[in-house]
């Protein structure tokens, strides 16, 4: 019972610490049947696809994931990044990443969640600094030359027939 009781506060511990100055944010909603990545610190999102940098300087670049479903419950899963972790409609769950080299990593929802579960796929790529900056630089090139400003926010109607605030996924 003590050993219980050590190993939940210190665990309840980590996950309380404050990110760093230098984390990376993203916010990761799992829809029926797709991902969605925002990435609150750049103001824009990505589907079915997570950019990560490697590293600040040599050093580890911490990555924050806040998961949340938008239907049913998911599980999200990069094995080579992180255990799997449920998303349940109506909680946020919090995640911390961390690439340790880089390259191209796949994800899945580990959790059925209907009749097209197996296209949620993730592909996770991890960046040396530099080149993410570079990926960083050449996406908002795109969206600029596709005419979309990536800092304006549009009100649009989800599947849901909810409102709700999408920015430029090209």
């Amino acid at each position: 019972f003590v050993l219980f009781l050590v190993t939940a506060r210190s665990i309840f511990e980590i996950e309380a610490a404050p990110a760093p100055p230098d984390a990376i944010h993203i916010r990761v909603v799992g829809h029926q049947w797709w991902w969605e990545f925002d990435y609150v610190d750049y103001g824009f999102v990505t589907a079915n696809e997570m950019h990560v940098p490697l590293t600040a300087d040599g050093t580890p670049r911490p990555i924050y994931l806040d998961l949340e479903s938008a239907d049913v419950i998911h599980s999200f899963w990069v094995p080579h990044l992180s255990g799997k972790k449920d998303m349940i409609p109506g909680r946020r769950t919090l995640l911390r990443i961390e690439a340790d080299r880089p390259g191209e990593f796949g994800g899945v929802c580990a959790e059925y969640c209907g009749r097209q579960h197996a296209l949620m796929g993730i592909v996770a790529v991890a960046h040396e600094d530099d080149d993410f900056r570079e990926w960083y630089v050449e996406r908002n090139e795109r969206l600029v030359s596709a005419g979309l400003d990536i800092t304006r926010q549009v009100e649009s109607s989800s599947g849901s027939g909810t409102q709700g605030s999408e920015r430029s996924t090209v």
